[in-house]
């Protein structure tokens, strides 16, 4: 969920929580991901920008 995949870690999250359905963190972590709040928008597209910025830092240093 901290390097921005999201989708990916809603899939963790679902199967960690049927292995532990009592899990508090886990269900937790899941709501958030599955809302759409402003700050979930803000958070997915500064990981879009931050993931286009090292794809351009890779790229320059493949043209070296």
């Amino acid at each position: 969920m901290r390097q921005g995949h999201f989708d990916k870690a809603r899939e963790v999250y679902e199967k960690l929580i049927l292995k532990d359905g009592e899990n508090v963190v886990f269900r937790k972590r899941l709501s958030l991901l599955s809302e759409e709040t402003t700050s979930t928008k803000r958070l997915k597209l500064l990981s879009r920008i931050l993931r286009k910025v090292e794809e351009r830092r890779d790229e320059r240093k493949a043209d070296k």
